[in-house]
């Protein structure tokens, strides 16, 4: 047998395997039974899985913007994006947005990536500051822009660009483990992982399973939406890779590779076919989107930065 095909055959029958483990852990679990309403930038979510409500802001893709302290050749990389965002609002709107957050009872913020436009030291100072003065908690998972100098990479997959760049990003995690961690609320657990490459990671993956072996109900917030048939996400998109690539060019990067990792295409099977799973939420596209996919919402913010836009989640008993 051809080595290749050989090698296939043997991902397959693994992928198999560890998704008939996933079963194995999950088929004692109970559906959560809920049922959710979406209007504009609002989800309200019923379930009879909580004893209070809860309140959720999800913020994605304010892509603010300084260039204080940009040297070259980082000035160069940054270039490009701060000139397109550089006359839009700047952290103090976020401020603004926080203390709001705050007036309307809010109890938890999630930040869905591309908050930043790149990590110079001086966006990740004046973003970890802002997050420092919320009275309201807040939670960040990072965009493929919040880490990305473009041009820094040009011959290496973006995952690789990713780990080059992320340690700039620590400060604005707080002890957490930057790939995936968890926020319980009122009963339900928050699962923010970044797929900001594109890619989910077998320790991302691993993760993911072990969180939703235990039952809880679950909600994941992640910067790239899961695919849906008749959208363009990129979370397991079969169409996504090399061949589609139209902008690698101008975002100065590596093309794509021929098509997104096992392990990516499997965490879409994990969360869309889970019992404990309840929705996403998710940004990246700049537009509002909701879908409905066996039996989970996934709700995807529009662009923060034009409208100060977000998606206002909350949780009730279910009567």
């Amino acid at each position: 047998m051809d080595r290749r095909k050989f090698g296939k055959s043997i991902a397959t029958i693994g992928a198999m395997l560890s998704g008939s483990s996933l079963f194995a852990q999950t088929e004692k679990v109970n559906p959560i039974k809920f049922s959710v309403s979406m209007t504009k930038n609002n989800v309200k979510l019923y379930t009879d899985a909580v004893d209070k409500p809860s309140k959720i802001m999800f913020i994605g893709d304010s892509h603010i913007s300084y260039s204080d302290g940009l040297v070259e050749p980082y000035s160069d990389y940054a270039w490009r994006m701060h000139k397109a965002f550089m006359k839009k609002p700047k952290m103090e709107i976020l401020d603004k947005t926080f203390q709001k957050a705050e007036y309307e009872k809010f109890d938890l913020i999630i930040l869905g990536g591309d908050i930043i436009n790149f990590p110079s030291d001086y966006n990740v100072k004046k973003l970890k500051e802002s997050m420092e003065r919320s009275k309201v908690p807040v939670k960040y998972i990072s965009g493929n822009h919040d880490w990305h100098f473009e041009g820094s990479g040009v011959d290496i997959p973006q995952v690789e660009v990713r780990k080059k760049w992320m340690k700039k990003l620590e400060p604005l995690f707080f002890g957490e483990d930057y790939d995936c961690y968890k926020v319980v609320l009122n009963g339900i657990k928050f699962m923010l992982v970044d797929n900001s490459a594109h890619d989910i990671s077998p320790k991302q993956l691993d993760w993911t399973k072990r969180e939703l072996a235990d039952g809880m109900p679950a909600i994941l917030a992640m910067h790239i939406p899961i695919y849906v048939d008749g959208r363009k996400y990129g979370c397991a998109n079969p169409t996504w890779g090399r061949k589609t690539d139209k902008s690698y060019k101008i975002e100065r990067r590596q093309i794509r590779p021929e098509r997104q990792t096992d392990e990516t295409f499997e965490f879409r099977e994990v969360v869309l076919n889970t019992p404990n799973v309840l929705g996403v939420l998710a940004g990246h596209t700049h537009k509002l989107a909701y879908d409905y996919i066996n039996g989970k919402f996934q709700a995807v913010s529009d662009r923060f930065c034009d409208k100060l836009e977000y998606i206002a989640l909350e949780i009730y008993p279910k009567a």
